[in-house]
């Protein structure tokens, strides 16, 4: 396989994990500036 495909296949999973959560109702985050964390996850408090 291909370097690249590696990593299309890496953010593919990220996009995945973040949908799901999203879908679960957390809001999801991706840093501006890489130090190791891949993600940011919090769970908000819905207002009606």
């Amino acid at each position: 396989m291909k370097k690249n495909y590696n990593l299309y296949l890496g953010k593919a999973g990220h996009l995945t994990v973040m949908s799901e959560f999203l879908t679960r109702g957390w809001n999801v985050a991706i840093p501006e500036v890489d130090i190791g964390d891949d993600i940011f996850v919090v769970q908000d408090v819905m207002e009606l």
